[in-house]
C-alpha cells in the first residue's frame, strides 16, 4: 500500500487529467437510485473527487477519504470541501451513511484485507444502505504499473463477500447481500480493461 500511495502522490497531475472527465453515470445513477434524499454518502477512495462533486451536485452530503495527501488535494480544489487523509484499513468515523461509494479503490488492497475492510465499513453503514464496489476483471494479484492489484471474477468477489460475512464486526450489523454484479469496458478513450461492478446491501 505504501507504494501504491507513493504511485498517487507522486503521479496526481496526470491521474487527474486521465479520470476526472471519465464518465461514470450509469453507475453513478445506478448508487443514487438505491439512496434517500439528501443522503450521507462515503466517497471511500475518492481520487479526483469527480464521483464525489457528482453526488453533491445530486444533493448528497459525501465525506471524502483517500489514502493519498496529492488526492485529498485533488478533491479539495475539485469540490472546495475537505477530504480525510487515511488508509482504508486505518479509517474510522462514528458518523452513519447510507450509501459507500469505492470505486476503483479496494482494488489496490490484497486479497486477503478486502474482507476485513468490508467488515469495517459494514460498522458505518446505516439501513436501509447500499454500497458500490468496482474492480479490475480477473484473476492477477500483484504490483503493475508501479501500483498494488487485485483482480477479481464473479466467483473471487462471492467468496470475499462470504468472508466478510463470516467476520464478527459485519455479523453484529448484518449481512453482505449482492444486489447486483455486472461487468463493463473502460470508459477512458484507448482502455481496453474490463470492470466487475458490484451493488452490495447490507442487510
Amino acid at each position: 500500500m505504501d507504494q501504491t500511495i507513493a504511485y498517487y502522490d507522486s503521479h496526481a497531475d496526470a491521474f487527474v487529467q486521465d479520470t476526472v472527465t471519465a464518465q461514470m453515470h450509469t453507475q453513478q445513477d445506478a448508487f443514487l437510485s438505491y439512496l434517500p434524499a439528501n443522503a450521507r454518502v462515503l466517497d471511500f477512495g475518492a481520487g479526483s473527487g469527480r464521483d464525489s462533486l457528482y453526488f453533491m451536485q445530486h444533493r448528497c452530503s459525501v465525506d471524502m477519504v483517500d489514502g493519498s495527501a496529492a488526492m485529498c488535494e485533488a478533491c479539495e480544489k475539485l469540490t472546495g470541501k475537505r477530504a480525510v487523509l487515511s488508509t482504508f484499513l486505518e479509517f474510522q468515523t462514528e458518523e452513519k451513511f447510507d450509501g459507500i461509494w469505492a470505486c476503483a479503490s479496494l482494488l489496490h488492497l490484497h486479497r486477503d484485507e478486502i474482507p476485513i475492510v468490508l467488515s469495517h465499513l459494514a460498522e458505518m453503514l446505516d439501513k436501509p444502505n447500499v454500497m458500490y464496489l468496482s474492480f479490475k476483471y480477473g484473476d492477477f494479484a500483484g504490483e503493475r504499473n508501479g501500483r498494488y492489484f487485485t483482480d477479481l471474477t464473479e466467483e473471487s468477489f462471492s467468496a470475499i463477500i462470504d468472508e466478510a460475512n463470516a467476520l464478527e464486526a459485519t455479523r453484529r450489523c448484518g449481512t453482505y447481500t449482492v444486489d447486483k454484479i455486472f461487468m463493463t469496458e473502460d470508459v477512458r478513450p484507448g482502455r481496453n480493461t474490463q470492470w466487475l461492478n458490484a451493488f452490495v446491501r447490507l442487510l
